[in-house]
């Protein structure tokens, strides 16, 4: 925030101030929401993030109903590494440490260039940028497991 102040000439506190505001007032939509409770029954969800530590600072302290979501949230400030690192080293480990293969593993994720690292290693991910097309994302994931159960 002081470089940006720096090189904006803006206040520093007015531009922190209104960075954790932002970060507190974080919205997750009631629908995924919703269907994110549902997957819960078959899937263990992982919010992982590439933010910096104002996430756990200022966004969960006010959404505890995150945890009620995810079952764990990977923030890449706190594990040292972002998604991508190593040709996706974070996935890898991180389906080892959950006992599945990445070909079980699915990634919903805003960067073609990290769906890309994730699909691979063998993985299935959808480039995902508003409601809409993460709700598409969740739905061909249960149209698949469906499908899986049935054959």
């Amino acid at each position: 925030h002081e470089l940006v102040a720096r090189g904006t000439g803006a206040p520093y506190v007015e531009l922190f101030e209104s960075f954790v505001q932002d970060c507190r007032s974080i919205d997750i939509s009631e629908k995924l929401i919703h269907a994110l409770r549902e997957m819960k029954r078959d899937f263990r969800i992982i919010l992982a993030t590439g933010n910096t530590d104002a996430l756990e600072r200022y966004s969960i302290p006010r959404r505890e109903s995150m945890f009620d979501i995810f079952d764990d949230i990977d923030n890449s400030f706190r594990i040292g590494r972002m998604k991508y690192d190593d040709g996706g080293a974070y996935f890898s480990h991180r389906a080892e440490q959950e006992g599945i293969p990445m070909q079980r593993a699915y990634l919903l994720e805003d960067s073609e260039g990290t769906c890309e690292v994730f699909r691979a290693l063998g993985g299935t991910a959808y480039l995902v940028n508003s409601e809409p097309t993460a709700l598409h994302a969740l739905g061909a994931i249960i149209r698949e497991m469906v499908l899986e159960n049935v054959s």
